[in-house]
């Protein structure tokens, strides 16, 4: 069942947050900020597009996709890919939740008329997440070297 859902959750993570991606270094929009959120620029985080992701929540993202693509093909390296994804999408989220805790919106993003900022959920759930891949990194190490506990 993963190796149908897993690509398919890649591919989808891929489609929205890469176009989400450029259209933020080419000053446009996509349309797909749209999809899901219909909110008017008033509502829109400090003159921000309306809609669109942090880019650090998008690159968290397609760092994820890519470490399930990766996953997918299983290379000899595996473990240290997810530990360095794990590590890199970790330290983003704390420095995040660092940055709520201390009310410095730089930490968490935040930067007005450019880029909204990294929602507190959202960075609470990407340092789960590369905890998680970098545990698995480990428990690869662990069984590929026969180390079943």
């Amino acid at each position: 069942m993963a190796q149908i859902i897993l690509p398919i959750a890649a591919l989808i993570l891929l489609l929205l947050m890469t176009p989400l991606l450029t259209s933020v270094f080419l000053g446009v929009t996509t349309g797909i900020e749209d999809l899901f959120v219909k909110e008017t620029a008033e509502e829109a985080f400090k003159g921000t597009i309306p809609g669109r992701p942090n880019i650090v929540t998008m690159c968290s993202f397609i760092l994820i996709a890519i470490t399930a693509i990766l996953m997918m093909f299983n290379p000899k390296n595996l473990e240290k890919h997810l530990l360095w994804i794990g590590l890199i999408i970790s330290i983003l989220g704390v420095i995040a939740i660092i940055g709520y805790i201390v009310n410095i919106p730089l930490l968490y993003y935040s930067i007005p008329k450019l880029v909204t900022p990294i929602a507190f959920n959202t960075a609470i759930l990407f340092v789960l997440t590369g905890v998680g891949l970098f545990l698995a990194s480990s428990d690869k190490s662990k069984i590929m070297n026969g180390d079943k506990k």
